[in-house]
C-alpha cells in the first residue's frame, strides 16, 4: 500500500520503522533493557500503605512506565511530534516523581491540589443547572452536593493550589531539563507558529509547493536519550526511596553515557 494513501499504516512505513530501528540499535536495545528493568524493580516493590510517598510514588512509576514505552513506539515509527507530545508528559511525571519522593510536604500538596480540582469540576457540574438536573437523579445530585460540602469544609483542600511544574522540577533536582528538553518538547504541545512550519514544503520562489508529512527520523537519537534519561530520573527516585540495590542501573546508566555520547558526536569521558 503506497505511503500517500495509508500514512502510518502503510507497508512503506513499517520498512521506515525497521531501518530506523536498525540505524539506532544501541539505543533502542539500552532503551529495551532498561525498561525490562524497571518492570522487575515495579513488580518486586514491597509497598507499605501507611507511607504516602511510597503509594503515589509506585502508581507514578508505573505511569512513567507507560509513557516510556509509548514514546519508545512512536520514536520507533517516526511519529516525532506525536512522541515529543507525549516526552512532555513523561518529563513532567518524572518532575513529580522525584519532587514527591524527596519532600513529603510536597506529596502532601500534591494530594491536596487534586483534591482542590476535584471541587473545581465538580462545582462546574453543579453550576451548569441544565445538566446537573438532566444528567442526575435526585440522589446523585444529593451525593454530589454532599461531597462537595466535605472538599469546601477541608481547609488544607480550599487553600490548595497545584505546584508549578517549574517548582517540582526544581525539588526534583532537574532544573536544567526543565529549562531545555522541557521547554523544547513544550513547543510542540502548544502548536506553536514556527513548529507548524515542518508540514509546509516550499519553492525556490517561497510558495508552497505541497504539504508534506511521513515518518521523521532527524530527531530519534535525542528524542530517544530524553527518554531513557527520563525513566532514568524515575527510577533513581523509586531506589532510593525503597532502598533497592543499584548496580544494575548504574551498569545500564554507565552503557547509556556511552551510546549517548557516541550518538550526539560528544568526546567520551574518563
Amino acid at each position: 500500500m503506497a505511503y500517500e494513501a495509508d500514512g502510518y499504516y502503510s507497508e512503506e512505513a513499517s520498512a521506515w520503522s525497521r531501518q530506523n530501528r536498525k540505524q539506532h540499535t544501541l539505543l533502542f536495545d539500552l532503551a529495551a533493557r532498561m525498561n525490562r528493568h524497571c518492570h522487575e524493580v515495579a513488580c518486586g516493590l514491597q509497598i507499605d500503605n501507611s507511607n504516602g510517598q511510597q503509594v503515589i510514588c509506585s502508581a507514578l512509576f508505573v505511569r512513567a512506565l507507560e509513557f516510556f514505552q509509548g514514546s519508545l513506539i512512536l520514536i520507533e515509527r517516526g511519529l516525532s511530534n506525536p512522541a515529543k507530545v507525549m516526552l512532555r508528559s513523561f518529563l513532567e511525571t518524572t518532575f513529580t516523581i522525584r519532587a514527591v519522593a524527596a519532600d513529603v510536604e510536597i506529596m502532601r500538596r500534591y494530594v491536596a491540589a487534586d483534591q482542590f480540582e476535584r471541587l473545581r469540576a465538580l462545582r462546574k457540574v453543579r453550576q451548569n443547572s441544565s445538566a446537573f438536573e438532566a444528567a442526575l437523579i435526585d440522589r446523585d445530585r444529593e451525593e454530589l452536593e454532599q461531597l462537595i460540602d466535605n472538599l469546601e469544609a477541608d481547609e488544607n483542600v480550599n487553600r490548595s493550589l497545584k505546584i508549578p511544574i517549574h517548582e517540582l522540577a526544581e525539588k526534583a533536582e532537574l532544573t536544567d531539563t526543565y529549562d531545555t528538553a522541557y521547554g523544547y518538547l513544550s513547543s510542540t504541545v502548544h502548536s506553536a507558529v514556527r513548529d507548524l512550519e515542518q508540514y509546509l514544503e516550499l519553492d525556490d520562489e517561497g510558495e508552497i509547493h505541497r504539504m508534506r508529512w511521513g515518518p521523521e527520523g532527524s530527531d530519534t537519537a535525542k528524542l530517544l536519550i530524553t527518554a531513557i534519561e527520563s525513566m532514568s530520573h524515575s527510577l533513581e527516585a523509586m531506589e532510593l526511596l525503597f532502598g533497592i540495590e543499584r548496580d544494575a542501573h548504574i551498569e545500564l546508566s554507565g552503557e547509556f553515557d556511552r551510546a549517548a555520547r557516541e550518538a550526539l558526536g560528544y568526546p567520551q569521558s574518563n
